[in-house]
């Protein structure tokens, strides 16, 4: 249709438009403000605007980042005649103006979305530059920022070689510095908060973890891992229609685990994503695994877990974490346990998704507490379904199930529990040697059509093998556990038929199989995730345990994995000769 317009009607257009400039400018002139051209007023175009922030907390449509990475790179321009070192001491009012920070800049380094900064290490004369896994060593460029507020560069270096040039070097007030590169060959996911709406500090300082911040996120894979596990190489939070709004935002998660300095965080993603080869989804954990000097002990139980076909086990990744710019360590990015299409698939009008939730209290009505019913407080909490009038229901349920565990009649108890989905999960935890196992983040369904609980998606495992030894001997020992302690566990092996079925799933359901491989997983893992969890070691909080050094620590992890096979074999023999079990010839 724009093609058929005659030109007579053009020649008008053209006409008025003019005589409509003309207009304005005697408007302009006798200082009056031309009125909108689409027929605003000024009150309501500050209304309009003021109107899009603040953005209201949780809702990824009500927000639209400012900031915009630059598509295009550009060639760094040359660097001063003069060298990083001697630059930096140049005198200025008097005083030698020192390294304050330094800056890599993503404009000019191939492999980078994001500026990111140097970590100092005043003990060892180092600063550390933290990489994601795709940029190019060979061509890193980075700004110095002094104490008088001064920037010099951008300078650029070769730093995947051995030789040590002026330009990796940066002068103290006093000392010289040596610039580092340290870079794993792990996914790299990249934060970027739009602080215009919710400052990260305003986030991090909510323990209710009800603050969201929003932004972006962009998570890259080298192409040799993307390559050999069939990823992407690029995995990015927003579409390409450059219109839409926030693509992505974060908030804290954890109780206990919140107090450490290295935190633990949920992302969301605007758009459904297959993350790293993961099930297509939004919403994933960001766990720190702080007290795992290790950084290994969630993804070997987890990947266990996943190989003996624990319901909804959520599948993870080990991941380096930056947030707007500042490398965060190592994180193990998993799925979140939440009833949803490709995480825990159930029902969910009819079945009920439970936690044990020592702080359920702050989920209001979808909260239990069973007081004394075992000798100890229980908390429980209701995921799912979350409408009125549902959780007296669920509560219901869970007492009649729990009351049946207890009742000392095996058939009872039968009736409300599926054994294999319990056994299943129980030699997990047992094998790993879970101190946290059924205490807390514990998770459980129920089926609406046979009425029984299922033990499901496995969680928490940063007190497992091995990890934190307590003061007595028993805990010092890595053959012995305190989970057996626990109301659920323990009640369940008082009955022989439930000692049978662990017997059963361990000899014919492939566990013991997949336990005896654990040792050299342990291994594998350590050597695959070495770099990052040197990195972690230099770049983030780490509680050591069980060692004070890398090496210390797996060489402690390993021995863990070989006795822990040992004493399945000697526990199964044991649970099978108790039951009346005829052990598989």
């Amino acid at each position: 249709m724009r093609h058929s317009i005659k030109r007579n009607k053009s020649v008008q257009s053209v006409a008025w438009l003019l005589l409509l400039i003309t207009l304005l400018q005697i408007l302009c002139a006798c200082g009056e403000e031309p009125p909108a051209l689409d027929g605003t007023t000024d009150a309501e175009t500050d209304a309009e605007t003021e109107s899009t922030t603040p953005a209201e907390v949780g809702k990824l449509e009500d927000v639209t980042p400012e900031f915009e990475p630059d598509p295009e790179k550009e060639t760094p321009p040359a660097n001063p005649a003069k060298s990083l070192s001697a630059t930096s001491q140049e005198p200025y009012n008097g005083k030698r103006r020192g390294c304050q920070t330094i800056t890599v800049l993503a404009k000019y380094t191939k492999g980078l979305d994001y500026d990111v900064y140097a970590k100092k290490d005043g003990d060892n004369k180092l600063y550390y530059l933290f990489l994601p896994c795709r940029v190019d060593l060979t061509s890193v460029s980075y700004t110095v920022t002094h104490y008088d507020g001064t920037t010099t560069g951008p300078y650029t270096v070769n730093l995947a070689d051995n030789t040590v040039t002026d330009n990796e070097k940066v002068s103290g007030n006093s000392t010289d510095y040596q610039i580092v590169a340290k870079q794993s060959d792990l996914p790299t996911m990249m934060v970027q908060i739009d602080e215009s709406h919710v400052t990260i500090a305003q986030m991090t300082n909510d323990p209710e973890h009800k603050t969201y911040a929003f932004g972006e996120i962009i998570t890259t894979v080298t192409d040799k891992m993307a390559k050999e596990n069939g990823w992407a190489t690029r995995y990015v939070s927003r579409d390409e229609d450059a219109s839409k709004k926030c693509s992505a935002d974060m908030r804290g998660r954890g109780n206990w685990t919140w107090k450490y300095q290295k935190r633990s965080y949920q992302v969301r993603t605007e758009n459904k994503m297959g993350l790293l080869g993961m099930e297509q989804g939004t919403t994933w954990s960001l766990l720190g695994v702080m007290n795992d000097s290790t950084g290994i002990r969630t993804q070997l139980a987890h990947q266990l877990a996943l190989n003996v076909g624990v319901h909804y086990t959520s599948d993870h990744r080990m991941i380096d974490l930056f947030l707007n710019g500042t490398y965060m360590g190592m994180y193990v990015i998993t799925e979140k346990v939440e009833v949803a299409p490709n995480r825990v698939e159930i029902d969910q009008e009819k079945d009920i998704l439970f936690e044990v939730d020592q702080y359920y209290a702050e989920q209001g009505e979808f909260g239990i507490s069973l007081v004394d019913l075992y000798g100890s407080n229980f908390n429980f909490r209701i995921h799912s379904p979350e409408e009125p009038g549902t959780s007296e229901k669920s509560k219901q349920i869970l007492k009649t199930a729990l009351a049946a565990l207890h009742s000392g009649s095996e058939i009872e108890f039968m009736k409300h529990f599926d054994l294999e989905s319990w056994a299943r999960m129980m030699l997990v935890q047992l094998y790993s040697m879970n101190q946290d196992a059924y205490h807390g983040s514990f998770f459980f369904y129920y089926n609406h059509n046979d009425g029984k609980l299922y033990a499901c998606a496995p969680w928490d495992f940063d007190w497992s093998f091995g990890n934190g030894s307590r003061s007595g001997a028993e805990y010092r020992d890595p053959f012995v556990s305190d989970w057996t302690t626990r109301a659920i566990s323990g009640a369940m092996l008082r009955y022989p038929m439930y000692q049978r079925e662990l017997a059963r799933v361990y000899y014919e359901g492939g566990v013991r199989e997949e336990i005896a491989k654990m040792p050299a997983l342990a291994r594998y893992y350590g050597q695959l995730n070495r770099k990052t969890i040197d990195m972690n070691t230099l770049g983030a909080a780490v509680n050591y345990q069980n060692g004070n050094t890398i090496d210390e620590a797996l060489n402690y992890l390993y021995g863990i994995c070989e006795k822990r096979v040992q004493f399945m074999e000697t526990k199964m023999k044991e649970y099978a000769q108790k039951s009346g079990y005829q052990i598989p010839k």
